[in-house]
């Protein structure tokens, strides 16, 4: 009888297999730990030069070597990937979520009264005669 894997088994087992074909693709292109070692260590030295064109003496002119902060962070959280210095995230989440939008009738007659049709309405203030719009007086 064949023993059955847990899930952690089979993540483990998948997870070996992807590592040793990623490796022999790696190995085809002439991708090597080595290679890709040094260029992360260039990218966490990196520097650019900006260049800016002068219009009153009609030339270029350069910056002094500043430090490229994109290209050193790129490089810094490969560099972390890589080597596992990150630590590991797991999230557990219990209990359960409900969503439940009803309110209780008083707060959904003032609700009604408030916003029905965008309008303010106040049930102890009727309206008169004379509570027509007015038209803005000529000066």
């Amino acid at each position: 009888m064949k023993k059955r894997l847990t899930n952690e088994e089979m993540c483990q087992i998948a997870g070996d297999y992807a590592r040793k074909q990623t490796l022999k693709e790696c190995a085809i292109v002439g991708l090597t730990t080595r290679k890709t070692l040094k260029a992360i260590t260039e990218g966490l030295a990196a520097h650019e030069v900006k260049t800016n064109y002068d219009k009153d003496r009609a030339r270029w002119a350069y910056s002094n070597d500043l430090i490229d902060h994109k290209t050193r962070l790129s490089a810094a959280a490969l560099a972390i990937s890589i080597l596992d210095l990150k630590p590991p995230e797991k999230k557990e989440l219990t209990g359960s979520l409900t969503l439940n939008h009803e309110l209780p009738p008083e707060l959904q007659g003032m609700f009604d009264k408030i916003y029905s049709k965008g309008k303010l309405v106040n049930p102890k203030i009727k309206k008169g005669k004379n509570d027509k719009k007015r038209k803005p007086s000529k000066l």
